[in-house]
């Protein structure tokens, strides 16, 4: 954490600039350590993850005592999204928790038309996975980057092969 900080400073980057996930299992493994980290990181700026919400300890009760951004639903509840009504209940109780918190949610593994129009009808309007888009490495990135001024909008192609 002592090495991303003084990144940030060397390179003259605002905290405001960087999002660090963390993995929920993480979490509540070390939740007295990791927290205070994360506190500090919060307090220089950066914004703060919770990676793979729903598969691991889930106790609501670190919620309201860390300085989350982000909560990111694990893509096992979205691939049983359409065919599990406890499923859905479960995703609805997560983004309406989040919005009380004033907590973005972002739904992992989106991969067809009909999960992501569930998930708006949940209240998950933010989304990632292979409906938009596939991993590609850092020289991808890079062109990618390169071809679109430094930004990642625009046409950017869905199916990069050689990703």
């Amino acid at each position: 954490m002592d090495m991303l900080l003084s990144l940030l400073v060397k390179y003259g980057l605002p905290g405001n600039c960087l999002e660090v996930e963390i993995t929920e299992n993480t979490l509540a493994r070390n939740l007295e350590s990791v927290s205070n980290k994360l506190r500090r990181l919060a307090a220089n700026g950066v914004s703060v993850a919770i990676d793979d919400f729903g598969t691991g300890y889930s106790s609501l009760s670190y919620l309201h005592k860390l300085p989350i951004n982000t909560l990111k639903i694990d893509r096992s509840f979205i691939h049983a999204l359409t065919l599990d009504q406890r499923t859905q209940s479960i995703i609805r109780g997560i983004t309406i928790i989040a919005e009380g918190m004033g907590v973005q949610v972002i739904a992992e593994g989106v991969e067809g038309a009909e999960q992501q129009a569930h998930l708006v009808e949940l209240g998950c309007s933010t989304v990632q996975g292979y409906l938009y888009g596939r991993p590609v490495n850092s020289q991808v990135l890079n062109d990618l980057l390169m071809r679109n001024g430094g930004h990642l909008g625009g046409d950017i192609p869905m199916d990069l092969k050689g990703a």
